[in-house]
């Protein structure tokens, strides 16, 4: 997969709309996409797998599945986390604030751990989310 291809960078651009616009499934469909075919660019797939996981995440938060939504954020926060140092500098999105992503998702992942201890029969319905949004830098 090249990272500069026009159709590779239309299709990122595409992911973080539908994630910033809480389209989850769709987010994790188009990355799905994109991470398939990469092979052995190892951190960049994994990183990419990490954005998949958290994307299924919150889907699974809107559907009010505690269990998957936990797991998923969790398994992505790892892999966003232990990867963004080794991200390409000529990646497109690098230019993003994935710190901050990685800082609010763990904080809404604090919520959901925090309802799960409150309630082990997982029977109530979800706190509110307040989804996270994948930022671009500003110039002033």
């Amino acid at each position: 997969m090249s990272l500069e291809s026009a159709e590779t960078i239309l299709d990122l651009q595409k992911a973080v709309l539908d994630f910033n616009e809480t389209a989850f499934f769709e987010c994790h469909e188009v990355l799905e996409d994109l991470w398939r075919p990469m092979g052995s660019e190892q951190p960049l797939r994994t990183f990419i797998q990490g954005w998949i996981q958290l994307a299924v995440g919150f889907h699974h938060w809107q559907q009010n599945n505690v269990t998957g939504a936990y797991n998923l954020l969790q398994a992505g926060l790892l892999k966003l986390q232990g990867n963004l140092a080794s991200l390409p500098d000529d990646w497109e999105l690098k230019r993003y604030n994935w710190s901050l992503l990685i800082h609010e998702t763990e904080t809404q992942w604090l919520i959901l751990q925090a309802f799960r201890k409150e309630n082990p029969n997982r029977s109530s319905t979800l706190p509110q989310c307040q989804f996270p949004k994948l930022k671009a830098p500003t110039h002033s």
